[in-house]
């Protein structure tokens, strides 16, 4: 069975948009992350009850399910079910309720009926986490995080290099260094990168030895329908003695 770490700041992540509807910026972040401490259960049920303790069952568990984004017949279903889980548990024990239906929801991205909304909730949680994690980010509304998924950062190597891009924006960095970090070449004219969808950056590093006298490149411009993003290819050259066509 593979085990996945759940951070603190995901938890609050998890909890702050679901039940609240916030984008937790970064300086709050800090601040309910070393609040909670070792025990985020009793931080989420002291906040439950500070905030919504008084509100209904139902109403909650309205809040609950437009934020995490379920709809139709499965919106009916995912409110009866966390009313009847909030109700079984005092008042003083709810947060910690909560939290345990986001971890559940967020398990459940093969699920026929829930799958898409908890794929898409984990996507927006990630992007939250990542948002309260940059310095300057202050709160914001759960509708600011994207659904997007992030892009990645790919390196190349020494070897043949054959790397596929995400449906966002990457970046791929072509350093003059091998993996111990000794000078090495690693462009050559066997590599490729297909960043596939969004706005991709390729970072290419020459010295005065390697990536010097490499192939030169032919970047393609892949233009997709009006309904997606153009997709488009950045090469930043980082020395200008390395030719492109």
């Amino acid at each position: 069975m593979a085990f996945t770490l759940v951070s603190t700041q995901m938890v609050i992540a998890r909890n702050a948009g679901a039940l609240y509807g916030l984008e937790v910026g970064n300086t709050n972040m800090t601040s309910y992350a070393a609040a909670a401490g070792s025990d985020v259960d009793a931080f989420l049920n002291t906040v439950y009850v500070n905030s919504v303790g008084s509100a209904s069952t139902a109403s909650v568990a309205a809040v609950l399910v437009a934020n995490l984004g379920i709809t139709g017949d499965a919106a009916t279903a995912a409110t009866n079910y966390i009313v009847g889980q909030l109700n079984a548990v005092a008042v003083p024990a709810r947060g910690a309720a909560i939290n345990s239906m986001l971890a559940a929801f967020a398990n459940m991205t093969a699920d026929a009926t829930f799958g898409a909304a908890a794929t898409a909730w984990n996507t927006k949680v990630a992007n939250a986490v990542a948002y309260a994690a940059t310095a300057g980010n202050a709160d914001a509304a759960w509708s600011n995080a994207s659904v997007t998924p992030a892009g990645q950062t790919f390196n190349f190597t020494t070897g043949v290099d054959t790397i596929v891009g995400t449906a966002s924006n990457d970046t791929v960095n072509v350093y003059a260094l091998n993996a111990s970090g000794a000078a090495a070449t690693t462009l050559s004219a066997y590599d490729s990168f297909d960043g596939g969808a969004g706005v991709d950056t390729v970072n290419i590093f020459v010295d005065t030895t390697n990536n010097v006298r490499s192939p030169a490149l032919s970047p393609t411009s892949k233009n997709s329908t009006s309904t997606t993003p153009t997709q488009q290819l950045l090469l930043l050259l980082m020395l200008p003695n390395l030719a492109l066509l």
